[in-house]
């Protein structure tokens, strides 16, 4: 048996459909990424953080009004630019999962907040109960193939205004789940870019943004790496898995043009 997860990352919805933010209407763009996600018939769709620009209930009830006609599970954690408890009270009924150690077959799905309340930049904290948790749930499950699921990035992405905003105890992080074999995955938000990188026997990935990418011209020559998209995620009941990023082009709609004086 095979589960699939379809991860769609900072999404940075607006209180209103068609306003444009940095020349781009985000709720178009999620719509436009949505639609070929929801296609491959994933068995959860994952979103990991930034879902509201800022944080307004209304960019939430959008997003729920996006997800619910696909009929498909939901899990998401929070990203620096959420409001954590406003996200919640939209974002906590069918077919949105509200527990953050999901089953999905021989698999776990781990969901971890990362949130520093009082980040000046919107840098990342996993703080002591939260680390304590994701320890427990690994010691209780050790033989379960299992995924780690946070918004902010724990390995640098080699961009230096990126990594300053981090997750600042990626050390205690990594470390914690590289003494756990059956940690296979993690994977983040935030850096609105595609990425796979090791940390000794897991690898961490990061996937591009329905809105907005960070564009590195050291490292990305081709234009797709300037498209929003997705990652699909296929899990296999022997602990092995297989992940490829999904490309989509904007509607015309979803871009700023300027009027002609």
């Amino acid at each position: 048996m095979t589960v699939t997860i379809a991860q769609l990352t900072d999404t940075h919805l607006l209180p209103q459909r068609d306003r444009f933010l940095r020349g781009i209407a985000p709720w178009y763009s999620l719509q436009a990424v949505l639609q070929p996600a929801a296609a491959t018939q994933p068995d959860l769709l994952l979103l990991t953080g930034d879902l509201a620009d800022s944080g307004e209930a209304a960019a939430y009830q959008h997003l729920r009004d996006l997800l619910v006609p696909h009929h498909i599970p939901v899990a998401w954690v929070g990203g620096n630019h959420d409001d954590l408890q406003v996200a919640t009270e939209v974002l906590s009924s069918p077919p949105i999962r509200a527990e953050k150690a999901i089953s999905l077959g021989s698999w776990r799905l781990l969901l971890v907040n990362s949130i520093l309340p009082t980040a000046e930049w919107g840098e990342g904290y996993i703080f002591a109960g939260e680390l304590a948790w994701l320890q427990r749930e690994l010691q209780t499950h050790p033989h379960q193939p299992t995924a780690v699921a946070v918004h902010h990035h724990p390995l640098p992405m080699g961009i230096d205004w990126l990594d300053r905003i981090a997750l600042q105890n990626a050390h205690e992080f990594l470390t914690l789940l590289a003494n756990h074999p059956q940690v296979r995955w993690v994977t983040c938000g935030h850096v609105h870019m595609s990425s796979d990188c090791s940390y000794q026997d897991f690898h961490c990935y990061t996937t591009p943004s329905t809105f907005m990418q960070v564009f590195d011209e050291t490292k990305h020559t081709d234009p797709e790496s300037q498209m929003p998209g997705f990652r699909l995620f296929s899990l296999y009941s022997d602990g092995g898995y297989a992940t490829e990023i999904h490309r989509v082009e904007l509607p015309a709609e979803a871009e700023f043009a300027p009027t002609t004086p």
